[in-house]
């Protein structure tokens, strides 16, 4: 009878915990109520215990100008080169792992393998011997060497992004500032594309909007954040309050991003386009994973916040920084600031476009202006001697972050 009554009681605890999750969470989710951690003002930062060493790969930058990269649209890394995709022209450059220019794959054009849009994102298998290069018409690939291999054209998708595991397995997320309730809207899928071109779909998510906030015929996907996970990738969008994880296994919810109470006016700035952000609006800017931690930049009355959010402890830091939306749209186009604080070199703040999961390195470039207005705003402790005079001139300099 005892043993009975003890049994009753644990299951009612657990019950009980249940409930309280799912009351906090809504879904029984974690979630980050963002609005709650506003006057904040915890240290935010990764040293040692996290990373092990920092690599800064400054961009050769050629005496005639033809390697000038203008904005980084996208990039990435193998153990041998860096791939720098360009918002002006369309470029695609190659560089060795010390920077030094080696080619430029593509540009805009209309020729074999040239790009009649803009890329969007760049990727690579994971041996590095192939490069894929997608926007909204297709995925062009190219070898390590840069000659063009064959070009994959969607008929039924439009696509913003797009990253993968090679082409086995690709991740595409439907393109932003449409309509959800089109037929051509897929939301967010898995696709395999075929040694013939065929592709196959591997999952797919739609339900996306809430029709008690805005009908379907006025929702928009529009600002979604996009990450590297240890899973596969992470995805959030505007108009839904949940951060999913897109694995082989499937596409799931994570956590649960709750922007706080809203009036019924800034509830429909998150699920229709505006020209601007109102700025009671909790805007979320980017997001970027490490091996303990999710970092979300995001900004709330005109001010830009860094929060982070421990995976395995839930415990949620914030700091509320001081730079506004319109000093970094002048003097930091590539969003390295406000970034998170660097105590392992006292270098420039981190904050990643990309981390590789099986390698444990993540990625970013600053500009030289950025490191220069940086430098100024006395925002950098320590750098190599040869960073403290680099040319606001220069190309970009890459760091590379090798976590542990």
């Amino acid at each position: 009878m005892k043993k009975f009554s003890y049994l009753c009681l644990m299951l009612l605890c657990m019950y009980c915990m249940a409930s309280c999750t799912e009351e906090k969470g809504g879904t029984g989710l974690p979630r980050i109520p963002f609005k709650e951690y506003l006057s904040h003002t915890d240290k935010i930062s990764i040293g040692t215990d996290e990373i092990k060493h920092i690599e800064y790969v400054p961009l050769e930058l050629t005496d005639d100008d033809e390697t000038l990269v203008g904005h980084i649209q996208d990039l990435a890394l193998t153990e041998e080169h860096i791939y720098v995709l360009t918002l002006e022209e369309f470029k695609v450059f190659q560089f060795d792992r010390q920077g030094k220019y080696i080619r430029t794959i593509t540009r805009q054009g209309n020729g074999p393998g040239e790009l009649q849009s803009v890329g969007r994102t760049i990727w690579t298998d994971e041996a590095g011997h192939e490069i894929y290069i997608s926007n909204g018409e297709g995925i062009r690939v190219f070898s390590a060497e840069g000659k063009f291999k064959r070009q994959i054209k969607r008929a039924e998708r439009s696509v913003s992004y797009a990253y993968g595991k090679g082409l086995d397995w690709v991740t595409e997320i439907a393109t932003e500032y449409a309509p959800i309730d089109r037929p051509y809207f897929f939301g967010i899928g898995t696709f395999r594309y075929n040694a013939d071109n065929s592709c196959d779909t591997l999952q797919l998510k739609k339900d996306f909007g809430d029709t008690e906030v805005v009908p379907l015929s006025k929702t928009i996907f529009l600002n979604g954040r996009f990450m590297d996970c240890a899973e596969g990738y992470r995805y959030n969008v505007a108009c839904n309050d949940t951060l999913f994880t897109i694995s082989p296994k499937g596409i799931s919810p994570f956590l649960l991003l709750d922007r706080g109470p809203s009036s019924d006016i800034v509830k429909e700035y998150y699920f229709t386009f505006k020209n601007d952000v109102h700025k009671e609006m909790v805007y979320l800017q980017h997001a970027c994973e490490t091996p303990r931690h999710i970092y979300f930049r995001f900004f709330y009355n005109e001010e830009f916040y860094v929060l982070s959010y421990e995976k395995e402890t839930q415990r949620i830091l914030c700091n509320k920084t001081k730079f506004t939306f319109q000093n970094m749209k002048d003097f930091d186009t590539f969003m390295t600031c406000p970034g998170i604080e660097n105590e392992v070199n006292g270098g420039l703040p981190i904050w990643f476009m990309h981390w590789n999961p099986k390698t444990n390195i993540a990625v970013q470039s600053t500009s030289g202006a950025t490191i220069a207005w940086m430098r100024e705003e006395g925002m950098i402790k320590n750098l190599p001697d040869w960073l403290k005079d680099y040319p606001e001139e220069g190309n970009p300099v890459v760091a590379v972050y090798h976590f542990k």
